[in-house]
């Protein structure tokens, strides 16, 4: 069936994750619509971040326990992330991620985006340099980075960091993009520069956002998702998103 005449991204159903003895996630519902960005919103703990490791099984690599079901629209259909066949590889591969915290490897900028291009995908030398460079067009990066391209990539900016980041998460070529934070360890200037990239590649990645700040998921997002104790606790369409209802969801007081 093709993707306009279903309209799901994301749909999970009775979704539980415990870690020993904690809960993290208690019979969560929810949906997300293809061609939106859904924002999981809610306070620290509150079991949002381990619902977005659940969309491609990074719950597994950390001992988590997983009941209820995940799907997913990849490759043209709905797929059961938790199926017995779902190869956790094949997963991440379509339903890239950008953490909290830039997590670049301790090489050069161009070697951050090479190696994965390399071991990967398996693109010869020209191809990946091709790729690189679109991707580094694509996150605003290749105009700043394009002239020290073997230098440390820690030698950048944090907002840099994290931008590229994004453009190795994007050189892979996702179907999905998760996105844990992705602002949380910059600072105010950084933080909207990241944001309006994000709604410049919202036009052709669908988008599933943690975000600490109502602000933002005001910025950013198409639908909210409120998350407290575990659970959904709240749902919110575009009309419904203002800060000061997503505020009073969350009670930061």
């Amino acid at each position: 069936m093709p993707p306009e005449y279903f309209p799901y991204l994301l749909q999970a159903q009775s979704l539980s994750v415990g870690f020993g003895r904690q809960q993290a996630l208690d019979k969560v519902d929810l949906q997300a619509i293809q061609g939106e960005v859904t924002a999981l919103l809610g306070r620290s703990g509150s079991g949002k971040t381990t619902f977005l490791r659940s969309l491609n099984r990074l719950n597994d690599e950390l001992g988590g326990r997983t009941k209820g079901s995940v799907r997913l629209w990849l490759d043209g259909q709905l797929r059961e992330v938790f199926a017995p066949d779902m190869d956790p590889i094949w997963l991440r591969r379509r339903v890239g991620m950008v953490f909290q915290t830039p997590n670049l490897l301790p090489t050069s900028i161009a070697k951050n985006i090479l190696t994965p291009l390399k071991l990967v995908l398996k693109l010869d030398k020209a191809a990946r340099e091709v790729q690189m460079q679109k991707v580094l067009k694509q996150t605003q990066l290749w105009d700043e980075v394009c002239d020290r391209l073997e230098a440390p990539a820690l030698s950048l900016s944090g907002g840099q960091q994290q931008r590229l980041c994004l453009a190795r998460t994007l050189a892979l070529k996702p179907q999905i993009l998760l996105l844990d934070e992705p602002t949380a360890s910059l600072d105010f200037r950084a933080t909207r520069h990241i944001e309006e990239l994000l709604l410049e590649l919202a036009e052709t990645y669908p988008m599933i956002i943690v975000s600490h700040s109502p602000g933002q998921a005001e910025r950013l997002a198409d639908a909210v998702a409120v998350f407290s104790q575990s659970r959904v606790v709240q749902e919110l369409t575009k009309g419904e998103i203002t800060r000061a209802e997503l505020e009073q969801c969350i009670d930061y007081s």
